[in-house]
C-alpha cells in the first residue's frame, strides 16, 4: 500500500502489518469482482435507496429480510431462474458449478454481515 501509514483504515493497516497482500480493485475496473459489484447495485436500489432507517437495529432487519427474499423468494437468472436456496439443494453432493468439485454446498443464512450466501462445506 502506498502513502501515509497514519491515514490507512484499521483493517489495512492490520493486513499491512502481518505481511498480509491486499489484492484491490484497480480504479476503473469494477468488472475484476463483477459478481460483487452485481450484488452491491442490485442490493443499494432495491433495498438501501428504498428503505429510511430509524436505527442500527431497523437498519440490520431491513438487510436480514432483504436477504431472505434474495435468497429464498427472488429467482436469479444467472442460476437458471432458481432462488439460491433452490439451486444450492440442487448441486448437494452433484457436480458444482462452482468450479466443478464435488460436494455439498448449502444455503447459509447469517446475521453476520458480509458474509457470503451460498458456502461449500
Amino acid at each position: 500500500m502506498q502513502g501515509d501509514p497514519s491515514l490507512r483504515p484499521v483493517p489495512v493497516t492490520w493486513a499491512y502489518k502481518r505481511g498480509v497482500k491486499l489484492q484491490l480493485i484497480e480504479p476503473g475496473k469494477p468488472m475484476q469482482n463483477g459478481f460483487i459489484e452485481s450484488f452491491n447495485g442490485k442490493f443499494r436500489g432495491k433495498c438501501l435507496n428504498l428503505s429510511y432507517f430509524l436505527g442500527v437495529r431497523d437498519a440490520k432487519a431491513i438487510a436480514t429480510a432483504f436477504r431472505h427474499d434474495y435468497n429464498n423468494v427472488r429467482p436469479h437468472s444467472s442460476l437458471k431462474y432458481m432462488t439460491p436456496a433452490e439451486f444450492a439443494a440442487a448441486v448437494v453432493n452433484d457436480f458444482s458449478p462452482l468450479g466443478g468439485l464435488k460436494g455439498e454446498v448449502k444455503a447459509l443464512e447469517t446475521d453476520r454481515p458480509n458474509q457470503g450466501w451460498l458456502t461449500l462445506i
